[in-house]
């Protein structure tokens, strides 16, 4: 069994999985939550490897887009900033 299988289970399941636990005010995975956690496995270590490949792929992708999107918010703020002191300085604008 793949541990980047395991990792990306635990992480996509995590609420529902802490929501298993008991006491206190902030729940938590144990060992013995983990252990009754039933997983399901892809029949081969090469499927098991595809959803890991297509899970980082697209969060790959993800993190490009996101990056892409701060970028974009940086300039409009840029140009609002530039648009602004034009309009206090008394300059044509547009």
């Amino acid at each position: 069994m793949l541990k980047s299988y395991l990792k990306w289970f635990f992480i996509m399941n995590y609420e529902n999985i802490r929501l298993l636990s008991s006491g206190g005010v902030q729940p938590n995975l144990n060992l013995s939550i983990i252990k009754n956690t039933s997983i399901p496995l892809p029949e081969t270590l090469e499927e098991q490897t595809q959803i890991v490949q297509e899970i980082e792929s697209r969060l790959s992708v993800c993190d490009k887009l996101i990056e892409t999107i701060d970028t974009s918010l940086k300039q409009a703020e840029a140009l609002r900033q530039s648009i602004l002191k034009k309009a206090f300085e008394g300059g044509a604008c547009c």
